[in-house]
């Protein structure tokens, strides 16, 4: 999957490899932001409840893009494509 204009690439079917194991309905991916290594969080909109979508979500992408310290991963965007929500994160 390719963005545009943000140089963001992220593994496709042949090379997919998450990060960490999947959760019920999220998982961790690689990928690249400007040639360098990055995470991408991949939610499975269909398989969340709608008290998750309406409430829990919302406020979990506001914090999470507001975050700013040098320890922490830095969140770069947040794309919705089709029915899943990718948050684009550096690594360290």
């Amino acid at each position: 999957m390719h963005s545009t204009g943000n140089s963001f690439t992220f593994s496709t079917k042949s090379n997919f490899q998450n990060l960490f194991p999947s959760g019920s309905f999220a998982c961790v991916c690689k990928a690249t932001y400007k040639g360098k290594p990055a995470a991408v969080k991949v939610i499975d909109l269909e398989k969340t409840s709608d008290d998750y979508r309406l409430k829990f979500l919302p406020r979990e992408l506001y914090t999470i893009k507001k975050l700013k310290h040098r320890f922490l991963i830095q969140v770069i965007d947040i794309y919705v494509i089709g029915n899943r929500v990718l948050g684009l994160c550096t690594l360290f």
